[in-house]
């Protein structure tokens, strides 16, 4: 949509804006003169290049499944890894990974 008084561009339906399926857009605008001018032309036209960044539009999805569980030593020191979790979707290929909350389980056997 064109606001008609500013000339600002803005989205009313962004299913065409898939970065996916099209890297840029073309249009074309056309100002009119409301109150035309004899000497002049009261029309004009521009063309309109977008370019569309990549955008996530999907939500991260755990791989293999959304339940890990890892074991580690009692005695293991400060560092040691004891698991990685992945996930596909994300934008760039880089997610932020952090806990929500703290859950421990202590499992005595």
């Amino acid at each position: 949509m064109i606001d008609p008084v500013t000339g600002w561009l803005s989205v009313t339906n962004s299913t065409p804006l898939d970065r996916e399926r099209v890297g840029r857009l073309a249009l074309q605008v056309e100002a009119v003169e409301q109150k035309p001018n004899l000497l002049t032309e009261n029309i004009s036209t521009a063309r309109i290049d977008i370019e569309l960044t990549d955008a996530n539009d999907n939500s991260p999805i755990f791989q293999p499944t959304n339940l890990y569980s890892f074991t580690v030593d009692a005695v293991a020191g400060t560092g040691t890894v004891i698991g990685q979790v992945s996930t596909e979707f994300c934008s760039f290929h880089k997610c932020l990974y952090k806990f929500m909350r703290a859950l421990v389980f202590f499992i005595m056997e």
